[in-house]
């Protein structure tokens, strides 16, 4: 007789779980989005003439944990991963070889600098987009979120948004 393993079952029911609660702990919202003056961005290699705004606001009556990258200026940076929506499959990719997250205990110190958001709070982060060379591009962020009670942190995803094409 032929033993069947079970064990993707439960990893697949406990990545589903983690990421509703997630949710659950805090909204992830586009928040504003408009033109900016078209300008080269060398790290990226491009034009960028749009600016979206996305807001963490902690939804819960407990601090909530924000973690990210220090931004030098007394805040963080909380994107973790801009994931693009593949056609053709009907999911959202991360941008690596493996389509997953790093798992947090293999990130490194420099991305686990921590606001901690009392019941209410809010933190934005802005990215730029070029609306010629990214017209059409359905994009998400994630950053990684924790209960102040609790020592397991989360990916929290964002609204998605879909990137104007330069003549709309």
């Amino acid at each position: 007789m032929k033993r069947i393993s079970c064990l993707a079952i439960p990893v697949v029911m406990l990545s589903f779980a983690a990421l509703a609660s997630s949710q659950r702990l805090a909204t992830f919202r586009v928040t504003d989005a408009h033109s900016v003056p078209r300008r080269a961005d060398l790290g990226l290699l491009k034009y960028v003439d749009w600016k979206v705004t996305f807001t963490i606001t902690n939804t819960t009556k407990n601090g909530l944990k924000v973690f990210g990258s220090d931004s030098g200026n007394g805040s963080i940076d909380p994107i973790r991963y801009m994931l693009d929506h593949n056609q053709r499959t009907n999911r959202w990719e991360y941008p690596n070889p493996k389509n997953k997250p790093t798992p947090w205990r293999k990130v490194s110190g420099t991305q686990k600098h921590v606001v901690v958001l009392k019941t209410g709070e809010s933190l934005t982060v802005t990215r730029e987009f070029s609306r010629e060379q990214e017209c059409g591009r359905r994009v998400m962020v994630t950053a990684q979120i924790a209960s102040v009670k609790s020592r397991k942190s989360h990916e929290l995803r964002s609204d998605e948004y879909q990137i104007p094409c330069l003549n709309q």
